[in-house]
């Protein structure tokens, strides 16, 4: 199947997403991609406090936002035009993504407020779960990191998933693709981004072809039946370039993921046992090598006897 990258097709997505980079929060769970303002105002009245918001697809105006926030007893909703440009509260201040917005108004205490001048207060964000406790999902990380993760520490078809940051309430499927010749002779990699959409009936799509009802589903088709740009070039999905890092709403079912024995059960390990094997991996960027802590100098401000204490001694050469 062919489809848009971000980098020809979706090269608006792309430039979005980067120019919000900056001005990202931390952590997007506030979003909650598929739940309606009644379900909204429940979440709000049952787990949260005054102060507790989270941010939602626009029933009524499909494309646009709403932001819920919690006010004592009550629930106030707030409409976020999304004009295809920049994302405002029908006036103000612009901003290029929904993050962006958000963080502003949640810095800026004081700024939003009612048509009575009644102050209206961003304090805690209302975290959603993620769509799937897969370990090739990273929920909120931006393109740049993805990127540098793959190239860094992934082979040729490595894949990860992580949240759309110019289309809340979507994703992206990083893919590093197989080595292309440059004109002076050498051999890069490079990371293809495609959009996976999320659609209004809860299913999902890369832009065209098949729906499938879940992310796994999703990656499991694609797996067997390898994606091609427009370019030509095909998309093999061939391992997963796994996340370490969890939303803390997530725990529970992220145990029972890494629990999980493999498929081939002569070599068959435990989840937690290939990521502190991938840790142990991981190349040791020390301003000093071992051996310096080991020096007589040094082993009694060292109780391991491996690293250099805060008061240490090197030779002079």
């Amino acid at each position: 199947m062919r489809f848009p990258s971000l980098e020809d097709g979706g090269a608006v997505a792309a430039r979005a997403s980067y120019t919000g980079q900056q001005g990202d929060m931390t952590s997007r769970r506030w979003f909650h991609p598929n739940i309606s303002g009644l379900e909204a105002e429940t979440l709000l009245l049952t787990h949260g406090v005054h102060g507790s918001f989270l941010a939602r697809p626009s029933k009524s105006n499909p494309g646009d936002f709403t932001l819920s926030v919690r006010r004592h007893d009550e629930v106030t909703h707030i409409k976020i035009q999304n004009t295809g440009d920049f994302y405002d509260l029908y006036g103000g201040e612009t901003f290029a993504t929904l993050a962006e917005l958000v963080q502003y108004y949640t810095e800026q205490q004081g700024l939003l407020r009612e048509k009575n001048g009644d102050v209206i207060e961003l304090k805690y964000p209302l975290n959603s779960q993620d769509p799937t406790s897969e370990r090739w999902y990273h929920g909120h990380l931006s393109g740049r990191e993805a990127e540098k993760l793959l190239l860094e520490k992934g082979k040729p078809g490595s894949f990860l998933v992580r949240e759309s940051q110019s289309k809340p309430g979507d994703f992206v499927l990083s893919v590093l693709t197989s080595e292309e010749k440059l004109e002076n002779g050498e051999r890069k990699s490079r990371v293809t981004h495609v959009m996976i959409r999320f659609q209004p009936d809860g299913k999902y799509d890369v832009g065209g072809g098949e729906r499938f009802d879940t992310l796994t589903d999703l990656l499991e088709h694609y797996k067997k039946n390898p994606m091609v740009e427009k370019s030509g070039a095909v998309v093999h999905l061939k391992q997963p370039f796994n996340a370490t890092r969890i939303n803390a709403a997530n725990i529970e079912s992220r145990v029972r993921e890494l629990n999980k024995m493999a498929d081939n059960t002569e070599k068959a390990k435990q989840g937690f046992w290939e990521e502190f094997e991938m840790l142990q991996q991981q190349e040791c960027k020390l301003l000093y090598p071992r051996k310096e802590g080991q020096r007589p100098e040094n082993k009694s401000k060292n109780r391991y006897k491996n690293i250099l204490p805060c008061k240490y001694v090197v030779p002079l050469v």
